[in-house]
């Protein structure tokens, strides 16, 4: 007597259910997680300030300003008297260009800027930068001297606009230029003039 068979899907049932229970096909309850990748690290923010006095506002004051007049005219650049040796630093970066401002200025370097302005740094008793050297605000260029036409420690600082050196008529004010950058500038002073003291305070060009 041959025995009845089953219905085929009764067939595919009980086969699938053997599948099942032998854990073939069946998908792992707790799948290895995927390692998460580390964050990036925040960008630290860019410093807003950057130093651009010339002079350590903490041993320097300001000697006669921009178009002071004195027994010889018209004061052609900014003085910032300071013991001598007192580190110079770059207001702004620039690159270094051949020191042709005249022998009035002593030892002195003179900047190029990005807007084509050049800026001098007279008076100096030694420099730290050479022709084509590119500086940094903040840098050290020299350190303060009185070498040229000067009676005493101090950096005389001028500005040229235009880029053109030697004309006096063609300075622009070196404090405006410096008050126009996030920094430090040392307080205005009153220097007194070379004929009534010697020492720090009494500063030529």
């Amino acid at each position: 007597m041959t025995r009845p068979g089953l219905p085929r899907l009764a067939l595919v049932g009980l086969y699938s259910a053997a599948l099942l229970g032998a854990g073939i096909g069946q998908a792992s309850a707790d799948p290895t997680p995927t390692p998460s990748r580390s964050p990036l690290p925040e960008p630290k923010p860019l410093p807003t300030e950057v130093p651009c006095s010339p002079v350590d506002p903490a041993v320097s004051g300001l000697g006669p300003g921009w178009g002071a007049m004195g027994p010889r005219g018209g004061h052609t650049g900014l003085d910032f008297p300071a013991p001598e040796g007192t580190p110079v630093r770059a207001p702004a970066t620039g690159v270094v260009v051949p020191p042709s401002a005249g022998d009035w200025a002593g030892t002195h370097v003179v900047l190029r800027h990005a807007d084509g302005s050049l800026s001098v740094y007279a008076h100096l008793s030694a420099t730290t930068v050479g022709v084509g050297d590119m500086v940094t605000a903040g840098q050290q260029i020299g350190a303060i001297g009185t070498t040229g036409k000067s009676f005493g420690p101090h950096l005389h600082l001028e500005r040229y606009p235009g880029g053109a050196l030697g004309d006096r008529y063609r300075t622009g004010d070196p404090l405006t230029w410096l008050q126009a950058r996030p920094c430090q500038v040392p307080a205005a002073t009153t220097a007194p003039s070379p004929e009534r003291s010697g020492g720090l305070a009494s500063t030529g060009d």
